[in-house]
């Protein structure tokens, strides 16, 4: 795993002085949990940076069913797109804990987006480290079986976001079975089944909502190269 800080951020990469400037640009607005960020079909007059807690990028089949593209925490970026090709949102996003959002609106953008050059130079590169990062996803969902795409999404969750304990065990927290599903495209019974043959095989341990990897590398070395080489994750880490 290559782990990669600000993968999701483009603000946080920024130089001085334009990374002073933008944030001097946004405001900050709560969102109390399960309240919308922004909606699909929305006008794109904005975008954001996750200043507390957690957002859930998400969309929804014409049934009802939840299909999530993932949950983006402190630092990361998102509603970009939207300020570079003017089109409608294609998603949703909701706080999926209360979280305050910094918001830049889309005359600031326009005015920082001239004023500095690097900006543009940072948002082709955070645009190109995404499009790799969900390269990945789309092969998995393309080529593995729901325990391989399970394993290796809960090795990046580890590698980037874990929280490493003394012994060398990761916890990932506040991960439950439905929301797995939801970023798998199945169904939480077929998620806990498949967890379950993890633990079986000693790779991980399940506790309620709560997931520990006690060994992070042998998870990573048993799935990581299935598809390919070493690939790049969102490092969240100090």
């Amino acid at each position: 795993m290559l782990g990669m800080p600000g993968l999701h951020s483009w603000i946080r990469q920024l130089p001085e002085p334009a990374r002073t400037d933008v944030l001097a640009a946004m405001r900050p607005r709560g969102v109390t949990e399960g309240a919308s960020v922004y909606t699909l079909g929305s006008l794109p007059n904005e975008c954001y940076m996750i200043d507390s807690g957690r957002v859930r990028v998400c969309n929804f089949s014409d049934t009802g069913k939840e299909v999530c593209m993932g949950e983006l925490f402190s630092g990361d970026c998102i509603a970009e797109l939207g300020m570079i090709d003017g089109l409608p949102r294609f998603n949703n996003a909701f706080a999926a804990e209360d979280s305050v959002v910094l918001v830049l609106k889309k005359a600031d953008f326009d005015r920082l987006y001239e004023q500095h050059v690097v900006i543009a130079r940072q948002l082709n590169l955070f645009l190109a480290h995404r499009v790799r990062y969900l390269y990945v996803s789309a092969e998995d969902a393309r080529a593995l079986s729901l325990n391989q795409r399970l394993a290796r999404m809960l090795s990046r969750m580890g590698w980037g976001s874990g929280v490493r304990g003394e012994n060398g065990e990761i916890l990932i927290e506040s991960v439950s079975h439905e929301t797995l599903g939801h970023m798998l495209g199945a169904t939480r019974q077929a998620v806990s089944r498949e967890m379950k043959i993890l633990e079986k095989a000693g790779l991980v341990r399940v506790s309620y909502s709560r997931v520990y990897i006690p060994d992070i590398k042998a998870l990573v070395s048993k799935f990581e190269n299935l598809l390919g080489g070493e690939n790049i994750v969102p490092d969240y880490r100090d």
